[in-house]
């Protein structure tokens, strides 16, 4: 009797504190808000973490990560690869949507009639594979809960010796032996060509291929492009001269830079509405420098972002703290005031922020001056860049760059990538 009463008095004191210290505090906000004329969300007790729940949390899986992982043999090899290691990976960094290349190099990930199969996972330039690698990937991430954005280097071609190698029949080599080949490509100081993107017919053929992924994977939530609009460095005193060619042979009657630029945004609207018309969204991954966008890319964001023709942006702001020329807190923050400034008030666009997960423990940030060592002599960076997003009001979360850095990093950095990992992982519920 004595038990039973002891026992009925400590649930007693339980339920007491609960109610004291849990529960009790949540109703006293909600009802002082009822004074204050604020409607209760029948979600309310859940929203107390809604930056954990809702925050964007999105990781590139790269043509470098389809080479790390283009080991299987078979359909069951490929699946377990994704069960027991690509998904397993997400998980620990609570992932919730991830950008999968589908064509990075004039080349495709999965069986396309437009492109060659990428020599990545074929093992040689269009020689088809026995089994749809892509759909399988979509489909177990998909199962998993996972939000699929299908990721295209839309402009970002082959070497010459690459383009010998493919079939006649695609279109892409076709443009390359023609006579009018200046026409449809340019070429780097590398010896890369790019498809031209002020050229209509090439335009009309990019927006096919992404037609072409939305029928054959209905499942994906979107299309996503990076930053590969031109070449680095192209400009009119370059020794880059296919496009000048092609500037000078249709006469547009505006200054050529602007022509490029012109050109960008036209096809940001044009694949902008066709995601629309199927159902999908839409998204761009510009540089973070804004004026490297503007005066190298082509890429005119503020037009662009008045347009309304994205709906969201991620910008990649691979910049440290100590970063001299484009410290991370001001860049971000003139992100933010971009889009404030810039969208329609009927066309909300998002902002995510691209981190530099692939930065961590080197030796030396190549393009910051002050802020050199940063990366190095710091463990926490991207812990403390997404505790400064978490404050920023018009951004909802982050992608980083790429998959390979957390989990396949080089030796010489494997270290400094646990210590920032763990760091990083310690402030995600």
């Amino acid at each position: 009797m004595k038990k039973n009463f002891l026992l009925n008095k400590l649930v007693y004191m339980v339920f007491v504190f609960i109610f004291v210290f849990l529960i009790f505090p949540i109703f006293a906000v909600k009802i002082s808000n009822i004074f204050k004329g604020e409607k209760i969300s029948k979600n309310f007790i859940t929203s107390v973490n809604a930056i954990n729940e809702n925050e964007f949390r999105g990781i590139w899986f790269s043509f470098l990560e389809w080479q790390k992982y283009n080991n299987f043999k078979n359909e069951k090899e490929w699946e377990k690869i994704i069960d027991d290691e690509i998904i397993k990976n997400l998980k620990i960094l609570k992932i919730n949507n991830i950008f999968v290349h589908a064509i990075s190099h004039s080349d495709s990930f999965y069986p396309s009639d437009l492109y060659p199969t990428s020599k990545i996972i074929s093992k040689g330039e269009g020689k088809n594979l026995d089994f749809d690698v892509y759909k399988i990937l979509v489909n177990r991430l998909k199962e998993n809960g996972f939000k699929v954005h299908a990721w295209i280097n839309p402009f970002r071609g082959m070497f010459e010796n690459e383009y010998i190698k493919i079939d006649n029949s695609y279109q892409i080599k076709k443009w390359f032996v023609s006579k009018e080949k200046s026409d449809y490509y340019m070429i780097d100081k590398t010896g890369r060509y790019w498809l031209n993107p002020s050229n209509v017919e090439v335009r009309n053929f990019i927006k096919k291929a992404v037609e072409e992924i939305i029928k054959k994977y209905n499942n994906i939530d979107g299309i996503h492009i990076d930053d590969y609009f031109y070449p680095s460095g192209l400009s009119i005193n370059s020794i880059i001269s296919d496009d000048l060619k092609y500037y000078e042979k249709i006469n547009p009657k505006i200054n050529i830079n602007d022509w490029r630029r012109n050109s960008i945004t036209e096809f940001i609207k044009e694949i902008y509405e066709c995601c629309k018309s199927n159902g999908k969204i839409f998204g761009v991954s510009p540089q973070g420098n804004m004026n490297n966008n503007f005066n190298s890319m082509f890429f005119n964001q503020e037009e662009i972002i008045k347009k309304g023709y994205l709906d969201y942006i991620i910008p990649q702001i691979y910049f440290g703290f100590e970063n001299e020329v484009n410290p991370f807190s001001s860049c971000v923050e003139q992100w933010e005031q971009l889009l404030l400034k810039n969208e329609k008030k009927d066309k909300i666009i998002n902002f995510y922020v691209g981190l530099a997960a692939y930065k961590c423990g080197i030796q030396d940030d190549f393009f910051a001056k002050k802020g050199k060592l940063e990366w190095k002599n710091y463990n926490d960076i991207l812990k403390r860049q997404v505790e400064f997003l978490r404050k920023i009001k018009k951004c909802g979360g982050y992608t980083f760059f790429t998959y390979n850095s957390f989990f396949y990093p080089e030796k010489d950095l494997k270290d400094a990538i646990e210590k920032e990992k763990n760091n990083f992982l310690a402030i995600l519920k």
